[in-house]
């Protein structure tokens, strides 16, 4: 009887089965070996934290970033020696700025998504040539103007807050943080600070002692200058003047420059303390007033200046808060 197949053939055919049937064998092992070490990583405590779920090098950054602005506002805040109701006073608008970026963020989240949408929608109209691009093209452009507006809705009010928070600091508070910088280890007069507030202004000083040295001629070309100098780090400071205040400021400053010009040397060691005081522009307590100045800074002032950036931070009203509870 004749074999259907040859018995060479049958054993070639049976050693290729095999070796796909060992080789299928080795896999499942080689899998199944694998799947045993991911679980035995997963029971180890310094491993367990799985990849997938660990924050990104961005996020680390940010967080870094965080982290580090807390401390500087710490040290800035120690070196301005905040008196109990200075710290509550800012803690109360840093809570609003917070209140107000958080209604900010609402309505630009709702207008992002809806922005997103119609940008995908005119990008798969643009590709197809669809007659509706126009109309979503001009769609996306209004959210996106719409977008822009919230924004800078929300840097005007976080200005006008700041004029409110200026207020509340001593102009020389306010000379320390002009100069201040970002610093993990603070400086060492900020270490053992004096109660700033209370001692006359060193850049105060330093200018009318340039003033006292000039020569009569240099001083004669420079007085108007000097004035509206004078006069504009007034209104950074304390909002923008009317014109009957400017009047009176610019009056104020051409009798301290002529007097200290004329004093002698002890005279005007004497009164420096007493000539910067009354060079200050009185604080505005009437609120109708203070509204009016605070539409006038809206006019001239757009960005936040190192009064806002730290004490209306997302990061100060928590610690200021906390300070607030713990000293008073």
């Amino acid at each position: 009887m004749e074999l259907l197949f040859p018995l060479k053939d049958i054993s070639e055919v049976t050693l290729k089965k095999i070796q796909k049937t060992n080789c299928w064998v080795t896999g499942f092992a080689c899998l199944l070996m694998g799947l045993l070490f991911l679980l035995a990583l997963s029971g180890t405590p310094s491993l367990k934290t799985s990849w997938a779920l660990e924050p990104s090098l961005p996020e680390r950054i940010n967080t870094l970033k965080v982290a580090e602005e807390r401390v500087s506002l710490l040290n800035l805040i120690n070196g301005l020696n905040l008196e109990p109701a200075q710290l509550s006073g800012l803690r109360d608008l840093s809570f609003k700025a917070d209140r107000i970026r958080d209604e900010a963020a609402d309505k630009s989240t709702e207008l992002i998504t809806e922005l997103t949408e119609t940008l995908n929608s005119l990008s798969a109209s643009l590709i197809k040539n669809g007659p509706d691009a126009v109309e979503l093209a001009t769609r996306a452009s209004e959210q996106k103007h719409r977008l822009r507006e919230i924004r800078e809705n929300l840097d005007q009010e976080l200005v006008n807050m700041e004029s409110l928070a200026i207020r509340i600091l001593t102009p020389s508070q306010l000379e320390v943080m002009d100069s201040f910088k970002p610093c993990i280890v603070p400086p060492l007069d900020f270490r053992e600070p004096v109660r700033v507030g209370s001692t006359p202004s060193k850049a105060g000083q330093e200018y009318l002692k340039r003033i006292r040295e000039m020569k009569d001629k240099q001083y004669q070309k420079r007085k108007d200058l000097i004035v509206e100098k004078y006069i504009s780090r007034i209104e950074k400071r304390h909002g923008v003047l009317t014109e009957e205040e400017r009047k009176i400021q610019k009056q104020k400053a051409i009798r301290a420059m002529e007097g200290v010009r004329g004093m002698d040397e002890a005279e005007y060691r004497l009164n420096v303390p007493e000539i910067l005081e009354n060079l200050e522009p009185p604080q505005i307590r009437d609120e109708t007033t203070l509204r009016e100045v605070r539409k006038k800074v809206n006019s001239r002032k757009k960005h936040l200046s190192q009064v806002g950036r730290w004490f209306l931070s997302t990061n100060s009203s928590q610690i200021l808060a906390a300070l607030c509870g713990k000293k008073y």
